[in-house]
């Protein structure tokens, strides 16, 4: 009698431990759902703001190649209107 209320007692103890151990697992796939949705958060605010960076980089990119090409465009009319003042002044 006293050996079955041994193998109760354990069998109890085991269930218990079991139901511990199984409360620990469900709350750390909780915990791990809940920091891939943050990681996931996080990953997505830093491409969106890697995405503002890049399209303000290229946006002063096409800010600078406009300014390059008035700037050859102003450099060809002034080297055409030198031109022209040279021959006019100098003689062809």
């Amino acid at each position: 009698m006293r050996a079955k209320m041994g193998m109760i007692r354990v069998r109890q103890q085991t269930r218990m431990q079991c139901s511990s151990i199984v409360a620990e697992m469900e709350k750390l796939q909780e915990e791990v759902a809940l920091k891939r949705e943050e990681t996931s958060a996080l990953r997505q605010q830093q491409l969106r703001e890697e995405e503002t960076k890049v399209e303000a980089i290229l946006q002063n990119l096409n800010q600078q190649r406009l300014l390059n090409a008035r700037l050859l465009f102003q450099h060809s009319c002034h080297q055409q209107l030198l031109d022209l003042l040279i021959r006019h002044f100098l003689g062809d």
